[in-house]
């Protein structure tokens, strides 16, 4: 949008009116430590950054997009770089830590009839008997009353399986060595993104990649990605959230 003398006023007038609610105030404080925050973690990352025109995150291709903004959500743009991904790699076996709603695998399926897909999310009642302690602040993303919404009932629920469990304590022995493509999206406290990037590099074939969402919004993910990152080779994808690996 065109920035006006007009609308500058308007916009000027509607934060002045609004200053006395407290409801406001807290948004405004919350967007201004988030903004401070992000650009902290901008300023000390230390993984590689990637263009998104470079060759290995195959760009270019239309597909059927599913998106909703919400926290918690991927990006449209973060939605398009991983259904890419997918299709550059020939990806035939995904695994995502962090159901949430539902919304990756359901774009996944929709795209791609023949992908396996397994999704794994606590369920709200065991939020008080993981493994690892969670925050107060990753609790609202377990707490929901539904897991999976956005494919339940769907024709594309019939390719997703649903894995219920802590991913502390869930037994992969089944899933290692068997997936193309690795999603790592769960619990944002360090020891758990630490937890499930381990389990991550064991359910990934000896060919395949592992994509971590939220780098650069949340400390705790960034700060272990920093430190992974000087054991093996990590990238930021420009644009994104996303940090990518690939095991070739």
């Amino acid at each position: 949008m065109k920035i006006t003398r007009n609308n500058f006023w308007t916009g000027m007038r509607a934060l002045i009116g609004n200053a006395w609610r407290l409801s406001f105030l807290k948004a405004l404080t919350a967007n201004i430590l988030e903004y401070s925050v992000t650009d902290t973690l901008r300023r000390h990352s230390a993984v590689r950054s990637l263009p998104l025109t470079d060759a290995r995150l195959g760009l270019g291709t239309p597909f059927q997009v599913t998106y909703e903004a919400m926290k918690g959500n991927t990006s449209l743009l973060e939605e398009y770089v991983l259904l890419s991904l997918i299709r550059s790699y020939g990806t035939r076996s995904f695994f995502e830590f962090g159901t949430y709603q539902g919304q990756t695998s359901f774009m996944l399926a929709k795209n791609f009839p023949e992908l396996v897909i397994h999704t794994l999310d606590l369920p709200a009642t065991d939020v008080d008997r993981t493994e690892i302690p969670i925050s107060s602040g990753e609790r609202r993303y377990v707490e929901k009353p539904v897991i999976g919404s956005k494919f339940l009932g769907t024709p594309e629920q019939k390719q997703i399986t649903q894995l219920f469990g802590d991913s502390a304590s869930f037994d992969y022995i089944p899933y290692e060595n068997k997936m193309d493509c690795v999603f790592v999206d769960g619990c944002h406290d360090y020891m758990y993104v630490k937890n499930d990037t381990e389990h991550a590099l064991r359910l990934l074939k000896e060919k395949g990649v592992i994509l971590w969402h939220d780098y650069l919004t949340y400390e705790s993910v960034s700060r272990y990605l920093n430190e992974l990152g000087q054991d093996i080779p990590l990238y930021h994808i420009q644009g994104t959230s996303y940090v990518l690996f690939i095991r070739a």
